[in-house]
């Protein structure tokens, strides 16, 4: 999007014949490569909570070249969404919001093109994420572990297909909160975040670090709001 006029164009519809269907979150590196990831190739944003339920595992990490040529770079990723280089680009950080983990996806050094975890079993769903100033890597907390979910994830697909075709009002649902953590970019550990309930704020699905603030973004109401940035 051009940010003066307004005007958007399009630079990727499919990926090896195929329609993107959920695209989450993207990055350009200085050379001009472009990475994004599909959380889902079957469901739209309007039904994400099917991909929860189902735990296909059929999300990605593509990269868009400066010549045109898009690749898959990471396949059978359980929703994958958050994605933001490290401070040093030597690796890209990728959430998986089903899964409950984030990962590095090695651009550089002896394990470039490979991917190691870097937070796993997170007591919450991870969304999108944001490096800080200092190489921190701020990771949105949409919402606390759904034990539901778990559940569904080791039992028959059909069991996990029936519960999407029930009622909305019937389906597990989010509680509304405000979470957010920093994780060391090397160690995993988490160092730092923001976990608290408001009456007009919650679901937190993007943030950034601006200064002194943490600002953070939501898709459960119409607002952004922000926080003095946590030590």
């Amino acid at each position: 999007m051009d940010r003066n006029t307004g005007n958007v164009d399009v630079l990727v519809e499919s990926v090896a014949g195929r329609r993107l269907q959920f695209c989450s979150n993207v990055v350009e590196l200085p050379d001009g490569t472009i990475y994004f990831t599909e959380s889902t190739a079957k469901f739209s944003f309007a039904h994400f909570k099917g991909a929860i339920f189902e735990a296909r595992g059929d999300g990605g990490l593509f990269r868009l070249d400066p010549d045109g040529t898009v690749s898959t770079v990471v396949e059978h990723l359980y929703f994958a969404n958050g994605l933001t280089p490290t401070v040093d680009g030597s690796a890209l950080v990728f959430a998986e919001t089903q899964a409950r983990r984030l990962s590095k996806y090695w651009l550089s050094g002896p394990a470039a093109g490979t991917v190691t975890p870097l937070a796993v079993h997170l007591p919450a769903m991870p969304d999108n994420l944001s490096t800080g100033s200092d190489g921190r890597i701020w990771c949105a907390m949409v919402s606390a572990r759904n034990t539901t979910a778990d559940f569904l994830a080791a039992r028959s697909p059909r069991l996990r297909t029936v519960l999407w075709k029930l009622p909305d009002a019937l389906q597990p649902q989010i509680t509304p909160t405000v979470w957010a953590v920093a994780f060391d970019p090397d160690s995993g550990a988490a160092v730092s975040g923001v976990h608290m309930s408001h009456p007009e704020f919650g679901l937190v699905t993007g943030l950034v670090e601006r200064g002194d603030r943490l600002w953070l973004a939501t898709i459960g109401h119409s607002a952004v709001a922000h926080c003095p940035l946590p030590n």
